[in-house]
């Protein structure tokens, strides 16, 4: 039976890690509500439920937002190896052909990467001809472009743009809540059991968007004890990060619900210790909670819009 309604609500939600691993390294989703992986409640009333039961049954939670999903998914990704290339579908496209899901916009945040670690971002294809003959003749060093990274940078993938995760990465990724990824090629590798991983051409090249792919100009802005940086407002997501040196930092919840990353440091949530590595869910409602201390932290929430 399920337990009542509190009249308070609670001020943060812990959550227990998904733990996955892929033929390129591993992933833990660390605040996620998909039949794939549905992270679990460590703390209060509704400890042992899952973040999707809290979804359905208590919406009050996340400011009565409409929708069927939880609209967010944060991962934390390791490339030991390089990922597939792939695109993701939009969300028409992905209702249309995918059973009535969610599209897939994706930003990654770099925790750590190797001496001149790259990533693709982009293609140089002016057309659907054009990429298919790229493709065709395996042209990919052609075909696609090529970003160099560093431990810090931040990098918006909205749907339609190829990409991948080249190895020797960790990163943050935030993401709409969908686990739809269509490989245009995974290096003729094999898996666990001696097969090749199903490739999908037709759906990649319905979906792919020729247009520039530009790198998201961050906007920094000082604060009393450090600086807050707004890395992208989109209509599925915004993403940003705090620095606080020494001090704190108030948080009025100013959105539906806000999801936490802890960087680098140490502090406090009111009286909850946050340490590196720790990811958390503030629910509505949670107004005017301070995190002090000297940390760094992620701040990923859906806009009231969405």
């Amino acid at each position: 039976m399920d337990l009542p309604l509190k009249k308070s609500m609670e001020k943060y939600i812990l959550l227990t890690p998904v733990k996955k691993t892929a033929i390129w390294g591993s992933e833990s989703w660390l605040i996620a509500a998909h039949e794939n992986g549905d992270t679990l409640i460590q703390n209060g009333a509704w400890k042992g439920k899952t973040l999707g039961w809290l979804w359905r049954n208590h919406r009050e939670y996340f400011a009565d937002m409409a929708g069927e999903r939880f609209p967010l998914l944060i991962k934390e990704i390791i490339a030991e190896s390089d990922l597939s290339i792939q695109v993701h579908p939009n969300n028409e496209y992905a209702q249309e052909h995918e059973q009535g899901a969610s599209g897939k916009n994706e930003c990654w945040y770099i925790l750590d990467a190797k001496p001149n670690a790259s990533l693709i971002m982009g293609h140089n294809a002016k057309n659907k001809v054009e990429a298919e003959n790229y493709i065709q003749h395996g042209q990919w060093n052609e075909f696609l472009k090529e970003v160099p990274v560093n431990p810090g940078d931040f990098y918006q993938i909205d749907a339609g743009c190829i990409h991948s995760i080249k190895g020797g990465i960790r990163l943050l990724e935030v993401q709409q809540n969908s686990d739809i990824t269509y490989r245009l090629y995974d290096y003729d590798r094999l898996d666990q059991y001696g097969r090749k991983r199903p490739l999908h051409l037709k759906k990649s090249l319905d979906v792919i968007t020729f247009k520039d792919t530009k790198i998201q100009v961050p906007s920094t802005q000082n604060l009393e004890f450090g600086t807050k940086t707004v890395f992208v407002e989109t209509p599925y997501y915004h993403v940003e990060k705090y620095d606080i040196i020494e001090g704190e930092v108030l948080l009025d919840c100013q959105a539906p619900f806000l999801c936490i990353s802890i960087l680098d440091g140490a502090g406090f949530l009111d009286s909850l210790p946050l340490v590196k590595g720790m990811s958390l869910l503030l629910p509505h409602q949670c107004q005017e909670l301070t995190i002090k201390g000297n940390i760094s932290f992620l701040l990923a929430f859906p806009p009231y819009s969405n």
